[in-house]
């Protein structure tokens, strides 16, 4: 099985173990014990991490954001499709807290712009607070406080 022959270039796709070897948070070893116990509780890679080697959940969510940032569109905001009403979801402290962005309804889903840097934040943010299902966009950081402060002025 591949996780168990691994060495630091093979981990899969930038995927979270990788990413914390890079960091320095985790040894190589460390990695290959979190997913030979993953394989046999299916539990989270970062819970395992967090309970058997003390990683920070903050490292965890750093990391995971960094992966899902590789799969999240970038958009340019003086194009990108927006309705007013969605504004009235976060409070100005709050969008600007978590440079969060919300844009448009699609279907069942708030679309809402931030960046790479704040994804992990974003989404930890969405997942705790919104009622509703979140898609991330991110945007340039120039771009995206231009746009918070059109629309939450402070």
């Amino acid at each position: 099985m591949w996780r168990r022959n691994m060495g630091v270039n093979d981990v899969a796709h930038k995927s979270i173990g990788k990413l914390l070897i890079e960091r320095g948070v985790l040894s190589i070893d460390q990695v290959r014990q979190v997913l030979t116990e993953q394989e046999g509780t299916h539990a989270p890679f970062g819970k395992i991490a967090t309970e058997t080697f003390g990683v920070d959940e903050q490292d965890i969510w750093q990391a995971w954001g960094e992966q899902m940032a590789h799969h999240c569109p970038r958009v340019d905001l003086v194009v990108e499709p927006r309705q007013t009403g969605v504004l009235n979801l976060l409070k100005p402290e709050t969008a600007w807290h978590h440079q969060l962005l919300p844009l448009r309804r699609e279907e069942e889903q708030l679309v809402c712009a931030t960046t790479g840097e704040n994804l992990p934040k974003a989404i930890h943010y969405a997942r705790e607070e919104l009622d509703t299902s979140v898609r991330f966009v991110l945007a340039e950081r120039q771009q995206l406080e231009q746009y918070l402060m059109t629309c939450y002025p402070k």
